[in-house]
């Protein structure tokens, strides 16, 4: 039977090692196991977030900024063992948003491991050197604020901050990264420490 799909192929790799085309539906089944961790990497993912990389929205929430996210994956998977890939952005149009008002952008993100098609291991920790195939270890969905009228955000500056909320509910929920910060009694607790809490007024 014949297809279309497009198979990445590896000259080394036997029949039964050749990747399978990147669907969706093929990528939300991996997710769940399939890439062994060494217990260095364990160590280095599941990881409390430090008082000096934590700020404080304007609301009160916590949150780590995306390039901390990004250096603990370079340092555990490599720079080009892992990425990001996202689905069409949506738009969620709100009612005043010809007026100038908010409405959100939505990207399906894809986070995407480098890994051993043999041993199972990430491209930085195998040593058989086996094929190597992207395998995505968790999926989530992405969203930013998108503000027509705002001439310093534009669409693709939504769409890249959408893929950089994927990315950190990717490593929260699917590699335990900095998840002290969802912990209530640590986010009031921080809150106190590292903010100044205002009250203003308005008309």
């Amino acid at each position: 039977m014949e297809t279309n799909a497009i198979v990445p192929a590896n000259g080394e790799a036997t029949v039964d090692e050749q990747s399978a085309p990147l669907t969706r539906a093929a990528l939300l089944e991996q997710i769940g196991g399939g890439v062994r961790l060494t217990p260095v990497q364990r160590e280095a993912l599941v990881v409390d977030a430090p008082d000096d990389i934590i700020s404080i929205l304007p609301t009160g929430e916590l949150y780590v900024p995306g390039a901390n996210w990004r250096k603990i994956l370079n340092r555990v998977f490599d720079p080009l063992g892992w990425g990001l890939r996202g689905g069409s952005p949506q738009m969620d149009l709100k009612e005043d948003a010809r007026s100038g008002g908010r409405s959100i952008l939505y990207r399906e993100v894809f986070l995407l491991v480098a890994r051993c098609t043999r041993c199972q291991r990430s491209s930085s920790a195998c040593q058989c050197g086996g094929p190597l195939e992207p395998f995505c270890v968790h999926a989530t969905m992405g969203a930013a604020d998108y503000h027509p009228t705002n001439s310093r955000l534009s669409m693709d500056d939504a769409a890249e901050s959408a893929m950089t909320n994927g990315l950190m509910r990717c490593c929260k929920n699917g590699l335990g990264m900095y998840g002290n910060i969802w912990e209530p009694q640590f986010a009031e607790a921080a809150k106190h420490r590292l903010g100044v809490r205002v009250f203003y007024k308005t008309r």
